[in-house]
């Protein structure tokens, strides 16, 4: 899938009203039949505040972020931020969760954020959102405590963004066309495993693998019936995690890397056991 991240137009208003309303009921979500409307939906577009990543013509994420107009009253933000934006309405399509598309979007929004001078990002999310808290802590926001407001108790998120070096580093991230992508990444870890075969291998063993920096995203590999499989989700039962960058994790399928040593070295980080990690060493040693 080759995604395109922009600001959302008027002719989307409904699709994404559509999208919110699909997460109402899922765990964390506190939206109802009543919020977001399609009048807010039309309204966040119209003030150029709400980004969109399509799949196609279809919306799969949506997020909208701008002046903050209701946050800054809660007395627990850090002081080094003085011009803080907010980041509220983040949704995504149930078949397109785990595919790390939400950190893309993210991502593409602290680039243009700080492109428009503000200095941080202000949030709130549901305490029992494990997901959203998941990912907000993996791309760097800081847990500040909790406030009770809008009939609800809201864990408060914040990130500094930081003008300057670390304004081009989001922004290379983000624009950088020649960059090898996440779903050329799976394809080829897909035919590599093509042709592998695991004679005598019984087990049913899953490793979750993730990508960092260049093609960003999650993936596993599958072992069961003597066959491996591949497929570009995220695996919650997986047996291990790996994470590696492209490059390192393509070298270590194909042979050209030795895991133990990429381990040693920090290129690779192992979660779930080293018994498990030289269980997977078997399957690559078939891979390559």
């Amino acid at each position: 899938m080759d995604f395109e991240i922009r600001k959302a137009s008027a002719e989307d208003a409904e699709q994404v009203h559509a999208l919110y309303t699909s997460r109402i009921g899922t765990k964390g979500c506190t939206w109802d039949e009543g919020y977001p409307t399609l009048e807010l939906v039309k309204h966040d577009i119209q003030r150029s505040a709400l980004y969109a990543v399509y799949d196609g013509e279809r919306i799969a994420a949506a997020a909208v972020c701008g002046e903050d107009r209701d946050l800054r009253r809660f007395d627990l933000w850090s002081e080094e931020i003085k011009n803080p934006c907010e980041l509220e309405r983040v949704g995504i399509l149930e078949e397109y969760q785990g595919k790390h598309i939400a950190s893309r979007l993210l991502r593409h929004i602290e680039a243009d954020m700080i492109s428009q001078g503000y200095d941080g990002i202000l949030l709130l999310v549901d305490p029992e959102n494990d997901r959203a808290r998941a990912l907000y802590e993996h791309l760097g926001f800081s847990r500040k405590g909790e406030r009770e407001g809008w009939e609800n108790i809201w864990s408060c998120y914040e990130k500094q963004l930081t003008v300057g070096g670390q304004c081009d580093k989001i922004s290379k991230k983000v624009k950088e066309d020649n960059a090898m992508k996440y779903e050329e990444i799976v394809a080829k870890v897909k035919e590599m495993c093509g042709s592998a075969q695991l004679k005598g291998y019984d087990k049913h063993f899953v490793a979750e693998i993730e990508i960092k920096g260049e093609g960003e995203g999650v993936f596993y590999i599958e072992a069961k019936d003597g066959k491996i499989n591949v497929e570009p989700y995220d695996y919650h039962d997986r047996n291990v995690r790996l994470i590696a960058s492209a490059d390192n994790f393509l070298k270590l399928a194909s042979g050209k890397l030795d895991p133990v040593a990429a381990f040693l070295s920090g290129k690779l980080k192992v979660e779930g056991g080293t018994e498990n990690a030289l269980e997977f060493k078997k399957i690559l040693d078939a891979i390559g």
